[in-house]
């Protein structure tokens, strides 16, 4: 996995508005090792990476950079504004294209 998963992860668990702590207890894990998933340092295992799309509510592929768009257990009672929102991030994550410095635009 690359670093793709780290940011899906944080992307999800942020889009469902929980903390790290937050998730890692409902995870059954501490907060340090969520932590580490997120920043890239470690992979979770199998077994590990099923509990987290299960509570997180979205398809291993997805977190793994195997598809691109998230499929979301209930995305279809997702407002189109947050659909909107979810894809937004996607977007932002596979361009990685840093943002121009305001100094460099203004000659």
């Amino acid at each position: 996995m690359s670093t793709i998963f780290a940011q899906r992860l944080r992307a999800v668990r942020e889009f469902r508005g929980l903390t790290q702590v937050e998730l890692a207890q409902s995870l059954g894990m501490q907060q340090s090792q969520l932590c580490q998933y997120e920043k890239g340092d470690f992979k979770p295992s199998f077994d590990t990476l099923m509990i987290i799309c299960n509570t997180l509510e979205v398809s291993a592929d997805y977190l793994m950079g195997l598809r691109y768009k998230a499929n979301f257990r209930n995305e279809e009672a997702l407002p189109d504004e947050m659909k909107f929102h979810i894809q937004g991030i996607i977007n932002m994550i596979a361009n990685q294209q840093p943002q121009p410095k305001l100094d460099m635009l203004n000659g």
